[in-house]
């Protein structure tokens, strides 16, 4: 999320935000000035955090599971939209 995001989103999301900051150890401005290799280990650390999930569905800091529940979801989601339209193509 970029920072004119930030001024029409909401409280959750901020704090959502905030709290995947704060376990990858970065803070706003770090994440704002860093390139994308910069925010490498971040999002790799996110990715491992994530597979350990849902592997074995338990997260080490409270603060991330919901955002790990959503993702998931959505994960889900996209993933049963994709069969769903292939299933379409299929039979069309």
């Amino acid at each position: 999320m970029n920072d004119s995001a930030l001024e029409t989103a909401t409280a959750q999301a901020k704090n959502d935000r905030q709290a995947l900051l704060d376990y990858v150890g970065m803070t706003s401005e770090q994440w704002a000035s860093v390139d994308v290799e910069g925010k490498r280990k971040a999002h790799e650390k996110l990715a491992s955090v994530f597979g350990v999930y849902i592997y074995y569905g338990v997260v080490p800091e409270n603060s991330i599971m919901g955002i790990l529940v959503e993702f998931e979801l959505v994960s889900r989601y996209l993933s049963i939209t994709r069969d769903f339209e292939n299933i379409q193509k299929y039979l069309s």
